[in-house]
C-alpha cells in the first residue's frame, strides 16, 4: 500500500552516458555507488529497456529510513525508474517500470514486488506473482487514516522475511487467506469497517513482532488511545 506525502525524491538529468549519483541528501548512510543504490540500478534497467539512449545523473533525497520496514529501497527504485522514463519521453508502461524497480530491489534485498508496485501505481496492490511480476491494483479507502510508527531500530526486509517458517498450520493458513481476501475486498469496495475488522495477522505478526522491542505495549497503547487497528 502506498502512503501519500512521505517518501524519497529522485531528480534526474541527462548525461552523455552511464548512470551516476551526484548527491544524496540523507540522515542515514546510503550507498552512492550506482551498482549498490536501488535508484541507480532501476535507472540502468530503464535505460536498457529504452535501448540506452543516453546517460542519467541522479540526485536523491531520502525520506524513508532504511531498515524501517516502510519500503525504503523500493521507494528509491521506483523513483529512479519513473524519473528516468520521464526524462527520456515517458515511453515505458507501468508494468515495465515495476519490472525495472523490482529487479533493482532484488539486487539488494530480495525479489518482492509489493512495495515497488504500490509506489509506482499508488493505492493498495495485490501481488499475484513475482516471476513474472503480476500485479492487481485494488484501489483505496477514503476514510482510512494512518499513523506510521518508526522505532529507532533497523530491521532489513530480507532478514525479517527470513524469520518466517517454511511450513504453516492449516488453521492459520485458512484464517490468513480469509483475512487477506477480506482486506483486498475492503479496498475494492472502499469499505473501512471491513478493513479494520480484517487486520488480524496470524502468521507474520506473532513472529516478526519479536524484532521490535515493546511491540505489544505499543499496540495496546494505540488501541487504548482510539486506534481501530494496529499492525
Amino acid at each position: 500500500m502506498a502512503i501519500e506525502g512521505w517518501g524519497d525524491t529522485v531528480e534526474a538529468r541527462r548525461s552523455d552516458s552511464g548512470v551516476s549519483i551526484s548527491e544524496i541528501v540523507s540522515d542515514y548512510p546510503i550507498p552512492k555507488s550506482p551498482e549498490a543504490n536501488t535508484a541507480s540500478i532501476a535507472t540502468i534497467e530503464v535505460l536498457r529497456e529504452l535501448g540506452n539512449p543516453g546517460g542519467v545523473e541522479l540526485r536523491i533525497k531520502k525520506g524513508l529510513p532504511p531498515g524501517s520496514g516502510l519500503g525504503s529501497s523500493a521507494a528509491s527504485a521506483a523513483g529512479g525508474a519513473f524519473a528516468c522514463n520521464y526524462l527520456y519521453g515517458n515511453k515505458l508502461t507501468s508494468q515495465q517500470l515495476i519490472d525495472a524497480a523490482t529487479n533493482a530491489e532484488e539486487s539488494v534485498s530480495g525479489r518482492y514486488a509489493d512495495n515497488t508496485s504500490a509506489a509506482i501505481l499508488g493505492s493498495a496492490v495485490l501481488v499475484k506473482s513475482v516471476s513474472p511480476v503480476e500485479i492487481i491494483r485494488l484501489g483505496s479507502i477514503n476514510e482510512l487514516k494512518l499513523i506510521v510508527v518508526t522505532p529507532q531500530i533497523k530491521v532489513l526486509t530480507k532478514e525479517a522475511r527470513a524469520t518466517l517458517p517454511e511450513k504453516i498450520a492449516l488453521k492459520d493458513t485458512v484464517k490468513a487467506m480469509a483475512n487477506t481476501s477480506a482486506v483486498a475486498t475492503a479496498f475494492l469496495k472502499d469499505d473501512y469497517n471491513l478493513f479494520v475488522n480484517s487486520l488480524e495477522d496470524v502468521i507474520s505478526e506473532p513472529i516478526r513482532k519479536k524484532l521490535i522491542p515493546g511491540y505489544d505495549r505499543i499496540k495496546k497503547a494505540a488501541i487504548y488511545s482510539g486506534a481501530d487497528g494496529f499492525i
